[in-house]
Formats: structure tokens, C-alpha cells, sequence
């Protein structure tokens, strides 16, 4: 019997060019957690890669688009379910064999869709199994039943990161600049988390989109301590909010300095100065970005049409500058490793992108925070002697 393909969990989810909706399966907990005595380790550092203290900050005269191999910080992170955590891990003495079933690209988030042209099914397929093979997954061959059913999707979640009053007054200003001869502002200012922070608080459909992609970058954990965040960043606005809103022309009795205080001691700012990586994790998650999830499920349970979640890795990258079919490639092999692997915290892996597919070695980091599918190749019919 063949198993059927799993329903989507988000039935009304808004999603452009899916094949399913979305999968933000990214944001869906991975349900069970093991006692304490049996936390898993942070996973091992990769043998043929030095450690490093975070995603490394290259200045670089020339933009992303304009360089032929530009460095990129890829996101990686895997979570897995209670029942995952009983299995054995994959070895190359007993590996885990496996079926795949490509679920599609799409395209998510409140910005326009990009028109980013996806890579090949078949090049996904093809370095997908070659990343699996890193952790010992291997496709299933006759004499090697699966017992796995990897699903992947990948795609775009984009962001809309200034609002359509934003956008007019920067237009508004550049007309000012015009008129007396003054130089305009930047078209496409950069754009950072804290000059979002605003949008996030006042619109639910700008912070359901956020916490989505928190949940793609960071993993759910990380995106249950950014929702937070922001909730009591709201509580401290509204409460401040008398003190440093003032009469049009008034200034504060301590002047700037009294909001620059108030500013640096919010929850949100405590949370974004936290750590390094947490910055980084941050601002990944106001930035539109590259995904691929890939979640295993048990294929014997898949065939009875039941649904049991093993593990998911989520992999991530920033899209600023780049081209998503010349990504996802390096994004899904420097991944391999991390496939199966549970993990407290995301990965953070920095790396060049090479013009050939090739992927020179980079640093990764490993950070922990607080809180209807193919069926198995037919098996080989013995050779009948005449």
C-alpha cells in the first residue's frame, strides 16, 4: 500500500505558487520533550571545520549581487520529537534508508512575490541525497526497505519590511531634498530590526509573518522567546509611552538622553544585545529569506495514513543580493551534517558561494537558547536458472 501524503496543517494559509500551503511547517512545534536526564548533547562540531565564535561580518565594497562568490551565513537548525529521539542514530554501519518526496516551491510572506526562479527538481533531489549521505541517510534500494519518509519544500519568505507610509515619506523627502538642491535619501535604505520593531508591535499580520520566519531561521524555541519579546515590548511602550510621546515641540527634562535610555533598556533591545548570535538570529528574521524544510516521517505509519513526525531541519539564508537557484544548493549540502541531529539552538554556518556548486569550508556555530508518497523500490526478483 502506498502511503498517502501527509494534509496540510495550514488550510488557510495565503501561499503563492505552492503546492501546498505552506509548510510553514516551520512553525509547527515539534511535539514531546524528553526529561531532563536525557537532554541531548549540543550536536559535534564538524571534523574538517574550525569552531568559530559566530557569523562572521565581511565588509565588502562590492554588493552580494556583484560578487562572483559572496560569503553567506546559512541557518541551519533541526528539531526533533520525542518518538525521533528513541531511534537509533543513522550510522555508517547502520544507516537509515529512506524515500523522498519533493513537496514544491513556494512563496510566502506579506511582500510581492519575488520572481525568483527555482532550481531544478531534479538538482534538489540530487544534492539532497548527497547532504543526506553525510549523516548516513541513504535512498532506499531493493533489499534496503525505507524507514523514512523525507518530505522537503522549498521557496521564499519575503518581508515586507516598511510600510506604505514609510515609502511615501522618504518620497516626500527626496522631493524636499530637489527643491533645495540637496542630496536625495538612499532609495533602498537599509533597513534594520529595530526600525521594525514598531511595525511588528502594531500589526498582527506583519508580527504572524515575523514569528513565521523566526521560526524558519532560529527554530520554534526561538521564535516562542521572540513573540514574547515583542509582547512584553508592548506592555513597555504602553507604559513609558506617556513619558517619552510628548507634546508636539516639548522635550523630555533629560532631553535625548531620556529616550535613548528608555530605548536600550526595552525588552527588545535587552533581547537583541543579549548575544551575538541572537542578534544575528534577529535580524535574519526581519529580513526576507531561502528555505528548505525537510521533515522525516515513519513510513510505516505513513502507509497506515498516520502522521508521525521523526525530525525536521529547517535551513535558511538571507536574500539580499542573491539568487535563489544558485543557494539552495550550497544552503542544503552544508546542512548535511546537522540532517537527523538534534540540536538545542541554531547553526550558523559561514561560507562562499561558489559558481560551480562547489562549498569551501567555513565555521559553524552552534548556539543554545534558554528557553501520496513514492512507494519502495519493488524488491529484486531472484534470477530463474533455465
Amino acid at each position: 500500500m502506498k502511503p498517502t501524503q501527509p494534509r496540510s496543517f495550514f488550510p488557510g494559509r495565503r501561499v503563492r505558487h505552492g503546492l501546498v500551503p505552506l509548510v510553514l511547517l516551520a512553525t509547527l512545534p515539534v511535539h514531546g520533550k524528553a526529561p531532563d536526564s536525557a537532554k541531548s548533547p549540543a550536536p559535534a562540531k564538524l571534523d574538517d571545520e574550525p569552531e568559530s565564535d559566530g557569523p562572521r561580518f565581511v565588509f565588502s565594497l562590492l554588493p552580494k549581487s556583484l560578487q562572483r562568490n559572496p560569503r553567506l551565513d546559512l541557518n541551519v537548525i533541526t528539531e526533533m520529537t520525542a518518538e525521533g529521539k528513541k531511534l537509533p542514530l543513522a550510522t555508517a554501519a547502520n544507516p537509515a534508508y529512506y524515500v523522498t518526496f519533493p513537496g514544491g516551491y513556494m512563496q510566502v510572506g506579506q511582500a510581492s512575490p519575488s520572481g525568483d526562479k527555482s532550481p531544478p527538481v531534479a538538482e534538489l533531489e540530487r544534492v539532497m541525497q548527497k547532504a543526506l549521505a553525510k549523516n548516513s541517510y541513504l535512498a532506499s534500494v531493493p533489499g534496503h526497505p525505507p524507514s523514512l519518509a523525507l518530505i522537503y519544500h522549498w521557496g521564499t519568505h519575503n518581508n515586507l519590511n516598511e510600510d506604505g507610509q514609510a515609502v511615501a515619506d522618504r518620497a516626500e523627502a527626496a522631493d524636499a531634498a530637489a527643491a533645495n538642491g540637496e542630496a536625495a535619501p538612499p532609495e533602498n535604505p537599509v533597513i534594520f530590526a529595530e526600525d521594525q520593531i514598531q511595525y511588528a508591535m502594531t500589526d498582527l499580520a506583519k508580527r504572524k509573518d515575523l514569528i513565521e520566519r523566526a521560526a524558519l531561521v532560529g527554530g520554534t524555541k526561538f521564535a516562542a522567546q521572540l513573540e514574547k519579546v515583542i509582547e512584553d515590548q508592548i506592555q513597555y511602550s504602553d507604559s513609558t509611552g506617556p513619558q517619552l510621546h510628548l507634546a508636539p515641540g516639548a522635550k523630555p527634562i533629560m532631553g535625548d538622553m531620556q529616550t535613548s535610555f528608555a530605548d536600550i533598556s526595552s525588552p527588545f533591545e535587552q533581547f537583541l544585545r543579549s548575544d551575538p548570535q541572537v542578534e544575528h538570529l534577529i535580524e535574519e528574521s526581519f529580513s526576507s529569506c531561502y528555505f528548505v524544510i525537510a521533515s522525516a516521517y515513519d513510513y510505516a505509519e505513513l502507509g497506515q495514513g498516520r502522521r508521525k513526525l521523526l525530525w525536521r531541519t529547517k535551513m535558511t539564508v538571507n536574500s539580499d543580493g542573491v539568487a535563489l537557484k544558485d543557494t539552495l544548493p550550497t544552503l542544503v549540502i552544508t546542512a548535511g551534517r546537522y540532517f537527523g541531529r538534534d540540536m538545542n539552538g541554531a547553526a550558523t554556518v559561514s561560507r562562499r558561494l561558489m559558481s560551480e556548486g562547489e562549498v569551501q569550508i567555513g565555521t559553524p556555530t552552534v548556539v543554545e537558547f534558554p528557553a501520496t508518497l513514492p512507494s519502495a523500490p519493488p524488491a529484486k526478483k531472484p534470477e530463474t536458472k533455465p
